[in-house]
């Protein structure tokens, strides 16, 4: 199994796009699926010049070129089928499993896909204080190749402050044996003042000697501002191996 990577941080220094807004439209949502095989391929037809640009040292970079994918396949074809389900493969990707043959075509399919979901969903601007609040969630297919120490982060534009009292996200973490939901762990942000927040993501942890993975959260991220705002812009990362960015504009609606 490919070891834990160094994951590159945030830094809320996101480059922010000029968005144009549509007053009466706030509730839109952001959406990203990714494939982990995918995301692995991305990293190895760079240059090692340009993954020590992305943060990554000789150690990960040797570990980045080391990973065999289709070897993580196969692994899995010596397991049962409750095995198999506890990782969260249905009965056609277990059947795919067993019969697999390399192509690149079973190798994308097969592999762990994470969705990401990122909606406005309530915002107010008045003089005195103003506020956007993000609804977040993501779930993975199945159990990731590499479990990583994953990060959420969300960085956002014109001095907005993370609310800590109304902020987190509930991760469900499943059991690695038998499979099914285990327990929920609730985590608080890491606030930067003015420029936004990071929710570190264990992705497995021990609990009775058994040892659990992280296969889906929801959270919520409130966004204030000291006075009266009407629009901001925002950005919500991922960090699995690389970055994945989603964002937009929102219009805060609220008093004339």
């Amino acid at each position: 199994m490919l070891k834990k990577i160094l994951i590159i941080t945030i830094s809320f220094m996101l480059m922010l796009t000029s968005v144009s807004f549509a007053k009466e439209d706030n509730k839109n949502s952001n959406a990203v699926v990714l494939n982990e095989y995918l995301l692995l391929k991305n990293l190895q037809a760079k240059s090692d010049k340009e993954l020590k640009e992305l943060g990554l040292n000789d150690k990960n970079i040797k570990e980045v070129r080391e990973a065999d994918y289709v070897k993580h396949i196969k692994s899995l074809i010596k397991l049962d089928k409750n095995q198999l389900k506890a990782k969260g493969y249905n009965d056609e990707k277990i059947e795919s499993i067993k019969n697999f043959k390399g192509t690149e075509e079973e190798i994308i399919a097969l592999a762990a896909t994470l969705s990401l979901n990122v909606a406005p969903m309530g915002s107010n601007a008045s003089p005195d204080f103003s506020y956007v609040i993000f609804d977040i969630s993501w779930n993975w297919s199945s159990k990731p190749y590499w479990l990583l120490d994953d990060f959420l982060g969300i960085a956002w534009s014109d001095g907005f402050y993370t609310d800590i009292n109304y902020s987190y996200i509930d991760v469900k973490y499943y059991w690695q044996v038998i499979g099914g939901f285990h327990r929920k762990i609730q985590y608080d942000p890491k606030t930067s003042p003015g420029a936004g927040c990071e929710f570190k993501i264990l992705m497995y942890s021990y609990y009775h000697i058994r040892m659990d993975w992280a296969k889906s959260g929801s959270g919520r991220v409130k966004a204030y501002y000291p006075g009266e705002k009407t629009s901001m812009e925002y950005r919500i990362a991922y960090g699995h191996t690389i970055i994945t960015i989603v964002g937009a504009g929102v219009n805060i609606v609220g008093s004339p």
